[in-house]
């Protein structure tokens, strides 16, 4: 069973997984895979350098991860209506 913060941080990480997919344009596969494996290794090397006791280390990465999130989505926005 997975504790509310467990839920937060794969919630997080599905989003990031949409985001960077629906970022990576039409043209370039290369892109969009690069994209998505950014966000698998960023995440597997921040899972892997913190202890799962350290609640507030990982609320701090879930409100950057939240923060990162909204911004690419006002910049794909942005991107997609000045097309």
């Amino acid at each position: 069973r997975l504790s509310g913060l467990q839920k937060q941080v794969l919630s997080l990480y599905r989003s990031l997984l949409r985001c960077a997919k629906s970022m990576g344009g039409n043209n370039g596969s290369t892109s969009t895979s690069s994209k998505l494996e950014h966000v698998r290794q960023t995440f597997r090397r921040d899972a892997g350098s913190m202890p799962r006791t350290d609640i507030k280390r990982i609320e701090h990465y879930l409100r950057r991860g939240n923060k990162i999130l909204r911004d690419s989505k006002t910049l794909n926005m942005t991107s997609i209506s000045g097309a």
